[in-house]
């Protein structure tokens, strides 16, 4: 009798855990389509800051990268974290 209310408690729980892990997939995949989303629009802004300029993406964030000031270094540094975090994100 122990042995079929611990079988029968422990098909709930593991339902429970299953049905809630659907929902947190969906959720968990909502979220980094968002995320990929905006880091695109972020990206074809920078694409479209370049080419007002005559640059490739390259070169406008070369530009930034190899600039004498401090904050426009870093600023160059932003540029290429938001293209490797569009990388680590279509790879999720």
């Amino acid at each position: 009798m122990l042995r079929k209310i611990i079988l029968i408690m422990s098909g709930v729980i593991c339902a429970l855990v299953l049905s809630q892990f659907l929902e947190f997939r969906q959720q968990y995949i909502q979220r980094i389509s968002g995320a990929l989303d905006e880091l695109e629009y972020q990206i074809q802004a920078l694409d479209e800051r370049a080419a007002e300029i005559g640059q490739s993406r390259i070169e406008y964030i070369t530009h930034f990268l190899e600039s004498d000031n401090e904050a426009v270094r870093l600023e160059g540094n932003h540029l290429v974290d938001q293209l490797g975090r569009r990388v680590h994100i279509r790879i999720a």
